[in-house]
């Protein structure tokens, strides 16, 4: 039974817009918990928002969201989910709002109950991911800037939280429910965008860094700046582009190999290691994946959702089509 749901969705209208300070974090991530036949005194609010659960607990299978793509204005490929940030950890680091992905067509202007913005996947110490939980914002302009908070569920929005874009004048009310996890804590999490029982894994602290410091090689003229030299494609991981200085050395802020789509888009960094007969590294805590060729290797998505994991060896929906030169990074 999702108890967290039920007694978070019970209390949220009367609790606070904040994470319990100080609350401490649980040893690991809970797996998804079964879904829930509502009672017959449940709210109208909460019915609802247990048949949404029930219907992304399937729609929110990592393939399937992987597998949405839709046909831009220019003929190209992209994906209708994009992943936002690889992990996010609570402000008071009680917990976090874990994997993100954001829905690229939603209007910022509306809420759907059926079709939240943002999923969050719980991620383990080995980069696999679960569903968590689901997101909904609603933005608004000073005309339209209601006195008081909008309700989804029957539950108050969080916010208002004004723009971070200089010049932009708009506020935007959000709410997060977590159907698939279980406080260790306080059950009032529901408005806010993380949640206690979702802790960071061990490497996160370490790759931050790493993920801000590669976002520089999603340009093509930095990575040849760099030195970094293309590749054939390979079907399951995308175009790998080399610096050959670099392989063996394991240098986190120096990965050996970029990894692109056909068309130039940054998916991945790799980190290249020899065999030197002592068995496979470890990077982050993370083993290196034995490649067959003398090496091992270890990958990070942290820029093309990959619904095998953040640091799977290969991804399954990746595929050498025919380049298009008009999708290639502007």
């Amino acid at each position: 039974m999702r108890h967290g749901l039920l007694l978070s969705l019970a209390l949220a209208a009367c609790s606070p817009d904040s994470s319990p300070e100080g609350a401490e974090p649980a040893s690991s991530t809970p797996a998804p918990t079964s879904s829930a036949t509502p009672s017959t005194s449940a709210s109208p609010g909460l019915e609802e928002l247990l048949a949404v659960s029930d219907a992304w607990a399937v729609q929110g299978d990592p393939f399937l969201v992987a597998s949405e793509t839709y046909l831009d204005e220019l003929g190209c490929p992209q994906p209708v989910w994009i992943l936002s940030h690889p992990y996010f950890a609570s402000p008071h680091g009680s917990g976090g709002s874990g994997l993100v992905l954001i829905h690229t067509g939603h209007a910022p202007d509306s809420v759907d109950p059926w079709s939240p913005r943002s999923l969050h996947y719980a991620v383990d110490d080995g980069g696999a991911l679960t569903l968590a939980g689901l997101g909904w914002s609603e933005r608004h302009d000073e005309s339209t800037l209601p006195d008081h908070p909008p309700e989804l569920f029957g539950v108050p929005m969080s916010g208002p939280t004004s723009s971070p874009v200089p010049g932009e004048d708009s506020w935007t009310f959000g709410l997060w429910a977590w159907p698939w996890l279980t406080s260790p804590t306080d059950p009032d999490v529901t408005p806010v965008a993380w949640h206690d029982a979702m802790v960071a894994p061990t490497w996160h602290l370490e790759i931050e860094p790493v993920h801000y410091g590669s976002l520089m090689y999603h340009d093509p003229a930095v990575r040849e700046g760099f030195g970094y030299v293309p590749g054939a494609c390979v079907a399951d991981r995308g175009v790998p582009h080399e610096r050959a200085d670099l392989v063996g050395t394991l240098d986190p802020y120096q990965p050996d190999t970029l990894l692109t789509d056909v068309n130039g888009h940054l998916m991945a960094i790799q980190w290249t290691a020899i065999d030197d007969g002592s068995g496979a590294p470890s990077m982050f805590g993370l083993p290196f994946t034995p490649v067959g060729d003398g090496t091992h290797r270890l990958t990070f998505w942290f820029a093309r959702f990959n619904p095998a994991g953040l640091f799977a060896d290969t991804h399954p929906l990746h595929s050498c089509a025919t380049p298009q030169p008009q999708c290639a990074p502007q």
